[in-house]
Parts: C-alpha cells; structure tokens; sequence
C-alpha cells in the first residue's frame, strides 16, 4: 500500500499522524506522566488560555469526523470551556 502524502502546515511542520499521536501517548504512559485514566483536552489556541474537553455521551458516542478516504480524524471538542492559568 502506498504511503499517504504528508500534509504541510509550515515550513518544517507537518500533521501529526495516528502512529505518531499512540507513539508520544504510549511513551507518556511508559515514563508514568500519564495513565488510562488520563483525560483529554484540546485547547483552542498555542497559548493554552482556554480549553474544551473532547466528551463522551450516552451510548458511547463521540464527537469525532472520519474522512472516507482515511486521510484525516477531526475531533469536535464539548462546547464547555475552562480557562486555565
């Protein structure tokens, strides 16, 4: 299977990928930093001034886009925030 092309954000950055994203939390988890019960939050700008958590609702749904190409994994925060700081 051909390997997909790369999104470029800017100059020396990319998207990061799935294998990527399991690589840093799994080496997060390994150094104790994190655990299984560590929550997620996505903040909404560089500075991490505010944040949204990405939920789970009844009967397990989430909030989250599949592209059908597999191209992409958009996740929609909760529309709760929290200003941290």
């Amino acid at each position: 299977m051909a390997r997909k092309k790369r999104t470029k954000v800017s100059k020396g950055e990319t998207v990061i990928t799935l294998s990527r994203l399991r690589d840093i939390l799994n080496d997060f988890e390994k150094t104790g930093d994190i655990d299984a019960d560590t929550e997620i939050w996505l903040s909404s700008d560089e500075e991490g001034n505010r944040h949204s958590p990405l939920m789970i609702f009844k009967g397990n749904r989430i909030n989250i886009g599949l592209e059908s190409d597999k191209s992409r994994v958009t996740f929609y925060p909760s529309s709760s925030h929290t200003d941290w700081g």
